[in-house]
């Protein structure tokens, strides 16, 4: 069995995590039914900072501090509460 790591490895770049970071950067999601399109486009900035973290931590170091305020201004603006 494929261990989450190297599924994560082997997927790092794909057209969807391109999508996801074009949508965080505020472009809209094309070429899917509408409702999808706006789950995406809605979460992707939180989305857009895990994917970063965790690309951090495995490519570059461990050591790689968790992005407590990044993800807490991301998920404020997904309208998330930042602390449950």
């Amino acid at each position: 069995m494929n261990s989450p790591l190297s599924w994560s490895r082997a997927h790092r770049s794909t057209p969807g995590s391109a999508g996801v970071r074009r949508s965080a950067g505020g472009e809209p999601a094309r070429g899917i039914p509408r409702a999808a399109a706006d789950i995406i486009e809605r979460y992707a900035p939180l989305a857009a900072v895990m994917g970063n973290f965790a690309g951090q931590l495995q490519n570059e170091s461990r050591l790689t501090p968790f992005p407590d305020a990044e993800l807490r201004l991301a998920q404020e603006g997904c309208g998330m509460p930042a602390s449950r």
